[in-house]
Order: C-alpha cells, then sequence, then structure tokens
C-alpha cells in the first residue's frame, strides 16, 4: 500500500490517455530493453546494463515504475 500512495498513484494523474493504453497493452518494456541490450550499450559507451523489471528484487526494482524502468548500468 505505501509504493500505492508514495510512488503510483500520483504517476497516474500525469499519465496520458496514449501512455495509459501503452500500459494496458500488452507490451513488455521488460523484454523489449532485454532484447535492445546489446543497442544501448552500444550507443552509449557502456560495459553492461542490467534490466529490471520487478520480478527480482536485486536493489533497484523498486525505482521502476510502469513507462519508467530501473535500469542500472556500469
Amino acid at each position: 500500500m505505501q509504493f500505492w500512495g508514495k510512488k503510483m498513484l500520483p504517476q497516474i494523474f500525469k499519465w496520458s490517455d496514449e501512455e495509459k493504453a501503452i500500459i494496458e497493452s500488452k507490451l513488455d518494456e521488460g523484454v523489449i530493453l532485454k532484447n535492445s541490450h546489446k543497442f544501448i550499450c552500444d550507443e552509449l559507451s557502456l560495459s553492461n546494463i542490467d534490466v529490471e523489471t520487478g520480478n527480482e528484487d536485486v536493489g533497484r526494482s523498486s525505482a521502476a515504475v510502469p513507462l519508467s524502468p530501473s535500469i542500472v548500468y556500469s
């Protein structure tokens, strides 16, 4: 409940209708980012990125919300 009160509830009112449609679709941001791993690293001159989708708590997952993923890079 604390997550909803502090993070999600205010965010719901900020999303446009188009963004809400994306969230309600079958689009999987985590899969897209994981499949784009090499491109992201090459474009940003990074050696590695970890995409956290909230399925595993690896330290930064709590920072991710729909349309604003948590990406850890090195």
